[in-house]
């Protein structure tokens, strides 16, 4: 039967916490301290003004996670991302698994459109995107994305697949 309107699927959650100060680690640890059995969360340095497999980034595992969240961290880095490319944003894109979602929270909307070309470029068929507005208790701008969501183009059977 499914489930009733308290009654909910359990799910474990694992939460990496990436960040290039490290001093949050206190703050994730804490955290970890007192998160229910089951559920996960650690914290890791890294740097996204740098490709994804830079050492830097060596605990980053993008093919791994259902959602990939970068907040209030794209506009206090803007000219080094601007100067890279975006490389890092491009290898996540790239490095993702087929689903996830990609949520960017920021305090202005206006890298957005530098942020979605570079998922455009990056990632194949049609790139779903929402922009809530109104969010309770919440000011700034997001901007939520999805590898291969709806609309996405199957990749083509091999020749010699049976049909």
């Amino acid at each position: 039967p499914a489930p009733t309107r308290h009654q909910r699927p359990s799910a474990k959650v694992h939460c990496d916490v990436v960040d290039y100060e490290a001093g949050w680690a206190a703050c994730v640890e804490a955290l970890a301290s007192v998160m229910p059995g089951g559920h996960r969360v650690a914290f890791h340095t890294g740097d996204i003004t740098v490709p994804l497999d830079s050492e830097a980034n060596a605990a980053i595992r993008a093919d791994m996670a259902d959602v990939i969240v970068a907040s209030y961290v794209v506009a206090e880095n803007a000219v080094s991302l601007r100067a890279s490319e975006y490389v890092f944003f491009r290898d996540v894109f790239r490095k993702a698994k087929k689903g996830a979602l990609f949520l960017f929270a920021e305090t202005t909307h206006r890298l957005w459109p530098e942020i979605l070309q570079c998922a455009l470029d990056t990632l194949e068929g049609p790139v779903p995107i929402s922009l809530p507005t109104n969010l309770p208790g919440r000011s700034g701008s997001t901007m939520i994305l999805q590898k291969g969501g709806a609309g996405a183009a199957e990749p083509a059977p091999a020749a010699d697949a049976p049909v």
